[in-house]
């Protein structure tokens, strides 16, 4: 599968919690925003009843960013308290999604010396904090090798104690 890097801002709705973030994200090369690039940016909504929505623009730049500037605070200053927005549900408050616990698959890579036994470590602590390998490539290098792995869905919380736990290996 080929993938892209993109960074992505997501707010997802997660058993009533918000969870909200912006990263960069692995996506494959004929996903709509893998197409993305230079100056333009992507909104993607997706939803029960309107499935998925790509809306596509120019928005880094001068112009672009300072006509968004503009747009923004006109809208706050507009809405707030009598605006036509003011009982939307985009006011109301959410409960946010406990740091670690939104669930995804996830991609690493780590630098290992070349010897038996060093991934059977690294298995190790990624099955202790219930962490499945869904994919798994080594690339030799001198003396050592570069594992890149990519993860089952995971909790991100699994995943920051699993590296910290191989990086705490000799």
């Amino acid at each position: 599968m080929e993938m892209t890097v993109r960074l992505v801002g997501s707010a997802t709705l997660v058993d009533g919690r918000l969870d909200v973030r912006v990263q960069p994200a692995l996506v494959d090369r004929h996903h709509p925003l893998a197409a993305v690039e230079g100056p333009f940016n992507a909104v993607m909504l997706q939803g029960d009843a309107i499935r998925e929505i790509t809306l596509e623009g120019p928005g880094a730049g001068g112009l672009e960013t300072a006509s968004a500037i503009v747009a923004d605070m006109i809208s706050v200053i507009g809405t707030t308290g009598t605006g036509f927005l003011q009982n939307d549900a985009c006011w109301r408050t959410l409960e946010r999604l406990p740091r670690g616990d939104l669930r995804s698959p996830f991609y690493f890579r780590v630098e290992v010396a070349d010897e038996p036994g060093v991934l059977a470590h690294i298995a190790e602590r990624l099955a202790a904090h219930d962490v499945s390998i869904a994919r798994l490539v080594q690339q030799q290098g001198d003396g050592g090798a570069t594992l890149h792995v990519v993860t089952h869905e995971a909790r991100a919380g699994a995943i920051e104690e699993t590296l910290r736990d191989i990086a705490a290996l000799p």
